[in-house]
C-alpha cells in the first residue's frame, strides 16, 4: 500500500504530511504537485524496481525536480521507494529567460539581414535613429555609427518624419518613399512601419523592401 515510514520537514513542502501520518498509504494525502500520474509512477518503480526522475509543475507556479527509485535493504531485498524532491523554480525560470533571450538574439540576427530601422521620436519634436541594420548602412552607404541618432530628415525630407508622425498615430502604416542615400543619390522603396507597444509609444521600426521585391 506504499504506507509512509519516514519524511523529512522539506517534504511537507510537497506532500500535505504530519507528524501523524506515519503508517497511512501515501495515495490518501493530498500534494501540491500538478502530477497526475504521480501514484501510479510510485507503483511502478515498486514493481519495475527501475527508477522514474521527471520535473514537474507545482499548483503555485513553481517547479520540482522529482526523483523516485526503489529502497533496498541488503543487496537484493526490494523494501518500498523513496521520493525525492529538488526545489527547481529558479532554474526552469533562468532557463525560460534564457530562451527569450536566444529567441531575441535570433530575431536581431535575422534583422541584421533585413533594411531595418528603429526610430525614437524624441522631446524636441524631432525623430532620430535609434537602430540600424547592417543592410540599411551597406545600401545607403554609411556606417551603423553614422546612423545611430541620424535624423530622419537627413535621409529623405520631411516625408519618413510624416511616416513616423502617422505610424504611432495609428499603429501601423505601409507605403513608398524615396531615400536618399549618403552620396546624395535617392533610391524608392516599399516600406513598412510600426509602432512598438511594448518599449514605449514613441518608439517605430521601420521595415524597407525594394519595390521590384513587392511587385509582381
Amino acid at each position: 500500500n506504499l504506507k509512509i515510514r519516514r519524511f523529512t520537514e522539506a517534504c511537507k513542502n510537497y506532500i500535505n504530511l504530519r507528524d501523524l501520518d506515519l503508517g497511512r498509504p501515501i495515495g490518501e494525502l493530498s500534494h501540491v504537485l500538478a502530477y497526475p500520474d504521480f501514484n501510479d509512477d510510485l507503483k511502478m518503480v515498486l514493481n519495475s524496481k527501475t527508477s522514474i526522475k521527471k520535473t514537474v509543475r507545482l499548483l503555485d507556479g513553481g517547479h520540482s525536480f522529482v526523483r523516485i527509485l526503489p529502497y533496498r535493504k541488503g543487496q537484493s531485498h526490494l523494501d518500498g521507494v523513496v521520493v525525492v524532491f529538488v526545489d527547481t523554480s529558479d532554474l526552469v525560470e533562468k532557463e525560460a529567460a534564457l530562451r527569450r533571450t536566444e529567441d531575441w538574439a535570433d530575431a536581431v540576427t535575422e534583422l541584421l539581414d533585413a533594411f531595418v530601422i528603429s526610430v525614437k521620436l524624441i522631446s524636441d519634436g524631432s525623430s532620430r535613429i535609434c537602430f540600424a541594420s547592417k543592410a540599411t548602412a551597406q545600401t545607403l552607404g554609411y556606417s551603423m555609427d553614422e546612423l545611430i541618432n541620424m535624423s530622419l530628415v537627413e535621409l529623405g525630407s520631411d516625408e519618413l518624419v510624416r511616416i513616423v508622425r502617422e505610424a504611432l498615430a495609428n499603429d501601423a502604416l505601409r507605403g513608398t518613399v524615396t531615400l536618399t542615400r549618403k552620396d546624395r543619390t535617392t533610391i524608392n522603396m516599399r516600406f513598412r512601419a510600426k509602432r512598438n507597444h511594448k518599449l514605449g509609444e514613441s518608439l517605430t521600426h521601420i521595415v524597407f523592401f525594394p519595390v521590384s521585391d513587392l511587385d509582381g
